[in-house]
């Protein structure tokens, strides 16, 4: 399962607890399913912008540099 696979069925799962569904399963990057509770959804929130920091962080290398010759 790719980063983005993972961060879609973690969008979709926050969405689920925040429209009523009582508890929902994301993978993990470990392969292991997290079970997480409307109660502790900001835990599902961090694991989300965790998946967004390594997404942009694979997309975007740093600053390039130029160096004289």
């Amino acid at each position: 399962m790719t980063l983005k696979d993972r961060l879609r069925e973690a969008k979709d799962a926050l969405h689920a607890l925040n429209t009523g569904q009582s508890v929902v399963e994301v993978t993990d990057q470990s392969g292991d399913r997290v079970r997480y509770l409307a109660a502790n959804a900001h835990r599902l929130q961090t694991y989300i912008n965790n998946l967004n920091s390594e997404i942009n962080a694979d997309n975007n290398p740093g600053p390039m540099r130029i160096w004289g010759r």
